[in-house]
């Protein structure tokens, strides 16, 4: 309620709140973590940093204070995300460390292609192997778009005048944006009015399955 409701801040700055002033134990922990936790989110380009409680699966924290937090991903609106599901595959595995979801549409986010990286955590002075809750880590699946064009300089890269790089999931849905809608997407739309009619706000990203004999080769693990 305090971070959410009388937030005096609007939603895109909620995040600047750190002091309730309330006196409360959570209050004071927020007060002494929160800066730090933003400065992670900014420094690594993440949409949000989530700790979720292993007791009810419930928001416990936020980052960005965005509508998934304080919320309960047992039976709440992101119950059958992936969000969901990462973080209780850490807390069942928790040896195994990190995990890294399938990259989705979060409705949380407003149906943004995202990721979702998590990790357990232990309360060291309880002596016990089980976690008490997991953190996890969002990121943009344009993060990854980024990442292989190398911020669309594509020539640099080798793929010269019309090459291009995207990734492809398991189930041929294109997960990155296609370089031709980057470069212009004016003229993409023009030339491409069927496929530019598949795209949501986001572009073709997570909307486009690519039927192709190249796609299904490399998917089958040949080069």
């Amino acid at each position: 309620h305090y971070y959410l409701q009388t937030n005096p801040h609007p939603p895109a700055s909620a995040s600047k709140l750190v002091d309730r002033s309330d006196g409360s134990v959570y209050g004071q922990q927020h007060k002494k973590f929160h800066q730090s936790f933003v400065e992670v989110t900014n420094r690594y380009k993440l949409q949000e940093l989530y700790l979720v409680a292993a007791n009810g699966l419930n928001v416990v924290y936020s980052s960005h204070k965005t509508p998934v937090f304080a919320t309960s991903l047992q039976q709440g609106a992101c119950a059958d995300t992936e969000l969901a599901s990462v973080v209780k595959k850490v807390l069942k595995a928790p040896k195994a460390g990190w995990q890294v979801s399938a990259p989705a549409p979060f409705r949380g986010y407003v149906e943004q292609q995202v990721l979702f990286l998590a990790a357990p955590v232990f309360n060291s002075l309880a002596g016990s192997e089980q976690p008490i809750g997991a953190l996890v880590l969002q990121l943009p699946v344009t993060a990854l778009t980024a990442l292989i064009n190398q911020q669309q300089q594509w020539p640099q890269i080798g793929l010269g005048e019309t090459g291009d790089s995207y990734l492809v999931s398991a189930n041929q849905r294109l997960l990155t944006s296609l370089r031709a809608e980057l470069a212009d997407a004016a003229d993409f739309a023009k030339q491409y009015p069927t496929l530019k009619a598949k795209a949501n706000h986001y572009g073709l990203a997570g909307q486009l399955t690519l039927d192709s004999a190249e796609v299904k080769a490399a998917l089958g693990g040949q080069s």
